[in-house]
C-alpha cells in the first residue's frame, strides 16, 4: 500500500508525495507522462493524457 506523504524519517517527512511520485511507487512509467493533454483537449484515442 502505498502512502499519500513522506514517511518518518524520509528528507521530506509529512510532506504530500504527489501524483507522479505515487504512480511510480506503484510501476508505473511516469517519465514521458503529461499531467493533462493541451488545452485541455484529449486528441481523439489518446491514452497517455
Amino acid at each position: 500500500m502505498s502512502l499519500l506523504y513522506f514517511p518518518a524519517g524520509h528528507e521530506h517527512t509529512g510532506k504530500f508525495k504527489g501524483m507522479a511520485e505515487i504512480l511510480r511507487e506503484r510501476g508505473y512509467n511516469v517519465s514521458k507522462l503529461k499531467a493533462q493533454c493541451p488545452k485541455f483537449r484529449r486528441p481523439k484515442g489518446a491514452t497517455q493524457c
